[in-house]
């Protein structure tokens, strides 16, 4: 592997690192009002690694997509649990492709 394969692959397995330490919280005391992060710096952190804004990473872990197609689509917000499985999918599936090229 070249120097800049290591480096890509040692910013992926940071990267899986640092999301399963991102930590999510419910917005109010109903958990039905959906879920951001806890802690601020993580998600900066592993935005900073995934190479997006850090409010696009919070987005996918705290939303969820329904609809689209022709028509329209809208958001809704994840629990803090639905969240960490959102969370927990991303890290499996940027690790699988880590070692899959």
């Amino acid at each position: 592997f070249s120097p800049q394969q290591r480096y890509e692959l040692y910013r992926l397995l940071a990267l899986v690192m640092h999301l399963g330490n991102i930590k999510l919280k419910p917005v109010s005391d109903s958990e039905e009002d959906g879920s951001v992060v806890a802690v601020p710096d993580d998600l900066e952190l592993c935005a900073q690694l995934l190479q997006v804004e850090p409010q696009q990473l919070q987005d996918t872990l705290c939303f969820r997509t329904v609809g689209g197609g022709a028509i329209a689509s809208t958001t809704k917000p994840l629990t803090p649990m639905q969240g960490a499985a959102v969370r927990n999918s991303l890290c499996m599936h940027v690790y699988v492709l880590a070692f899959g090229w």
